[in-house]
């Protein structure tokens, strides 16, 4: 096994972890966080709303997004 295939895997692996990252924690928690304080503050922060329901929405394509360009990357680095 040659280093470029042994660095391919680890771009494999580090593209599906940035992928959950950047979905789960960035985007679907900070999105629900974003919410619950815009809806918390007195007047109601109409803009932090918005933003954080398009934070929600977009998670999944996002998180796919990020993780699929990455995980590309590290497979053209393995041999074929």
């Amino acid at each position: 096994m040659s280093i470029k295939n042994i660095l391919g895997v680890i771009i494999v692996l580090l593209g599906i972890l940035a992928g959950l990252f950047i979905g789960v924690w960035f985007m679907l928690m900070g999105g629900i966080v974003q919410i619950v304080e815009a809806i918390k503050s007195n007047p109601v922060s109409t803009c932090n709303l918005f933003i954080g329901l398009v934070r929600f929405t977009f998670s999944s394509v996002v998180g796919w997004s990020v993780g699929a360009s990455i995980v590309g990357y590290g497979i053209s680095l393995l041999d074929k």
